[in-house]
């Protein structure tokens, strides 16, 4: 049993009084589009395909697209890979590693030029057609 005493003071700040009171912050949840995701995902590629280089290549479309803006900012590789196997995009980060295509496995890791990576695969269909969408990551 310890034998100390606490000493506590109660002290009364009058600069922070009142305080107002405000309510917790709740997210705000955006309700998707009433469209099959990938739909969605097409329109935003090419929209992305279409795009030049330089600041001013966003026009006012692309930009109010969170897909596509997404797709373009993100630092990891993204191929789509669409029926044939034809590549219908890769953003600038899959143009700099250049690899094939990949088996159609959810995930996978491999190495490549001395790197370690990790490649997630999608696959779904969109009209008549079979895509898979490839996102690789270093490890």
């Amino acid at each position: 049993m310890s034998t100390e005493r606490w000493h506590l003071e109660l002290v009364k700040e009058m600069n922070n009084l009142p305080v107002r009171w405000r309510p917790p912050h709740r997210p705000v949840c955006v309700a998707a589009p009433d469209v099959s995701s990938g739909r969605t995902l097409m329109a935003a590629l090419s929209l992305l395909c279409r795009r030049g280089v330089g600041p001013s290549s966003w026009i006012s479309s692309y930009r109010r697209d969170p897909v596509a803006f997404l797709l373009d900012a993100i630092g990891d590789a993204v191929n789509l890979w669409g029926p044939g196997p034809s590549l219908v995009y890769r953003n600038r980060a899959a143009q700099q590693l250049d690899l094939g295509r990949a088996q159609l496995s959810p995930y996978e890791e491999f190495t490549h030029a001395g790197h370690r990576f990790e490649r997630r695969c999608f696959a779904f269909r969109e009209g008549q057609a079979d895509y898979v969408l490839e996102i690789i990551h270093p490890v």
